[in-house]
């Protein structure tokens, strides 16, 4: 059966002889003519939900494939990724070069939930060609070609979160991600987005054994520092935000954060993007003028910078002075999860001329038998500190 070949009706009265009419339809259907593409849909959804083990239910979904119907060729199109099957992917990989820009947006996905719980084999370029590799190939080219900015984005995506096993297949991935960071004019945002976050997911996944080339790490960090298109709605503002977030994680998991790059992500608009800038003050290996940079989080107006701020102090400055803790003990204790954070520090070293076991032991006596649910926690906390 083609796209253009046999009716619906056809196709729907094969269904019914090879394997009967779906119990949620059944009595509609001898009640009423239904239309044809209602009760195909209804054998899709059955035959995804059996998780298609039986072959009847398999070769259902492969009809959907090739259905007229464009929601059809969707539902078939996710079901197939839902299974997550390796065997899917002969029957998608033609789909992506579909004349339409949903279906080949949905078949990039699928592609990348067939192949996702195996992993390329080992033994580098040579190894004899995997479904991983085809995959990869296929994205990539169709990356290349695609003009749809949200089709882009999502075959970024999926690039990204391959499992690759050698470093050449990481850095043949990361390649033509990296050449399209330098996307700034508005109609390209979906597809911007769609580049950082494949680039985040491929940083994070190969951890220690892949490095971001100097062009990505560059490209990345002109997005954290600016600037960037002025985008007057709601939606495009959230993109770009999103944007900077995972080009400052991706940036930070590499290992590859600097004092300026910190600096001005602190001052972001976004408190998500300064949460990371905190984060990565404790976490940067070398990082110029350290402590100025953690004092300014300190105070920033968000709790959630200042905490990840706090624990930054906590691992890198505590043992020099205890005074901010315990100001932050002092003036955050509205908010409890600062004020517990402030509390566990104080275990650890603190110069010997702050009376840290003063202030501990009067945290510690707001402790009575008539204690409440939802103020044990820092008496709790002092005691153990």
């Amino acid at each position: 059966m083609n796209r253009q070949g046999a009716p619906a009706l056809f196709v729907l009265s094969i269904m019914f002889l090879v394997f009967g009419t779906p119990s949620s339809v059944l009595a509609q259907s001898m009640k009423n003519a239904v239309d044809a593409n209602t009760i195909f849909r209804q054998f899709l959804f059955e035959a995804e939900d059996s998780r298609a083990v039986d072959p009847k239910a398999f070769a259902t979904l492969r009809a959907g494939l090739e259905s007229a119907d464009d929601e059809l060729r969707l539902i078939a199109i996710r079901a197939f990724g839902r299974l997550e099957r390796a065997e899917s992917v002969r029957l998608l990989i033609n789909l992506i070069a579909d004349e339409s820009a949903e279906i080949r947006a949905e078949v990039a996905n699928a592609l990348g939930q067939s192949v996702e719980s195996i992993s390329e084999p080992a033994g580098g370029e040579r190894t004899e060609l995997s479904v991983i590799a085809t995959v990869h190939a296929a994205l990539t080219s169709r990356l290349y070609k695609e003009t749809d900015s949200k089709v882009r984005a999502v075959l970024a995506q999926t690039l990204g979160r391959l499992s690759f096993r050698n470093t050449q297949s990481i850095a043949a991935a990361e390649q033509p991600l990296s050449a399209l960071l330098d996307m700034r004019d508005v109609e390209s945002l979906p597809a911007l987005l769609g580049v950082v976050d494949g680039l985040e997911s491929l940083t994070r996944q190969n951890v220690g054994r892949h490095s971001l080339m100097s062009e990505t790490v560059e490209g990345l960090r002109n997005i954290v520092i600016g600037p960037m298109p002025v985008v007057e709605n709601t939606q495009d503002q959230d993109t770009l935000a999103r944007v900077r977030r995972l080009a400052m994680s991706a940036l930070a998991i590499n290992g590859t954060v600097d004092r300026t790059m910190v600096e001005i992500a602190l001052s972001d608009i976004d408190p998500q993007v300064r949460r990371l800038a905190a984060t990565a003050l404790g976490a940067a290996d070398v990082l110029n003028e350290r402590a100025a940079l953690i004092m300014a989080a300190l105070n920033d107006s968000v709790a959630m910078v200042r905490y990840e701020a706090l624990r930054a102090y906590g691992g890198r400055l505590q043992s020099n002075d205890c005074q901010p803790i315990i100001d932050i003990l002092n003036t955050d204790d509205g908010n409890m999860h600062l004020s517990l954070l402030a509390l566990d520090l104080l275990a650890n070293e603190c110069p010997s001329d702050q009376s840290v076991d003063l202030i501990l032991a009067s945290v510690a006596g707001e402790l009575t038998s008539n204690q409440t649910f939802f103020n044990w926690h820092r008496p709790a906390h002092a005691l153990v500190s």
